[in-house]
């Protein structure tokens, strides 16, 4: 499936729902007369900009799921400017977006499984990856602290997909080094992914096997 072409200029986006999730989390829900939904492909992402005291401030997001209404994008609170005012964006609100841009995290021509393990925020990456249409059966692992993993639950349920807890990396590494001929996508926290992508090549996972995206922090980008 190819994405709807859109324009790498911003463009008007409106607010048509604001849903929170649990404590740390708010599920967005925006649509655009520039664009049909979905207009992404996996992996891809969105640029929001906004003014902050005449600063430009600039940051992207995974877009997660397409709608009638448009699209969906989870948002965490604690993360800067940016995401302070997209948590706080009513019904009506216009926002300014771009995208959707940046590299594809394609699958593999013969529809192989997934495993996506993800850390901290990294969780929108995977469920992007697999709400978006086409994707292969996947299975979800997250770990996270300060206190996001209390709202797994009502992530789990708002996206209707299962996501498996834990909070060591050998939880979870008999299960993905005994299973063949599957991907595995890491996201979030780079010393993280370093550290579980170091152990999966110990356990003799094929290097070629594995992707991943890193959140390197969650502040605002701010250009000079």
């Amino acid at each position: 499936m190819r994405p709807f072409p859109v324009t790498r200029f911003a463009h008007p986006v409106e607010v048509v729902d604001n849903q929170p999730l649990g404590t740390h989390f708010v599920s967005l829900s925006l649509k655009s007369q520039w664009v049909s939904s979905p207009f992404w492909l996996p992996g891809q992402y969105l640029m929001f900009d906004g003014e902050d005291q005449g600063r430009v401030v600039r940051k992207c997001f995974t877009p997660i799921a397409a709608g009638k209404q448009g699209f969906t994008v989870l948002i965490r609170r604690t993360g800067g400017w940016m995401n302070n005012r997209l948590c706080e964006s009513r019904q009506g609100t216009i926002l300014r977006m771009s995208g959707a841009t940046g590299k594809q995290k394609l699958f593999s021509e013969d529809n192989q499984p997934v495993s996506c393990v993800a850390f901290d925020s990294g969780i929108s990456f995977a469920i992007s990856l697999a709400k978006h249409p086409g994707s292969p059966p996947m299975q979800l692992f997250w770990s996270a602290a300060d206190g996001l993993m209390n709202d797994l639950t009502v992530i789990s349920e708002r996206f209707e997909i299962p996501i498996i807890p834990f909070d060591q990396y050998e939880t979870i590494l008999p299960g993905l080094s005994r299973q063949e001929n599957r991907q595995i996508f890491l996201s979030g926290d780079g010393r993280m992914i370093a550290n579980l992508e170091s152990l999966l090549l110990k356990h003799g996972i094929d290097r070629a096997c594995i992707r991943h995206e890193i959140y390197y922090n969650h502040r605002d980008y701010l250009p000079h």
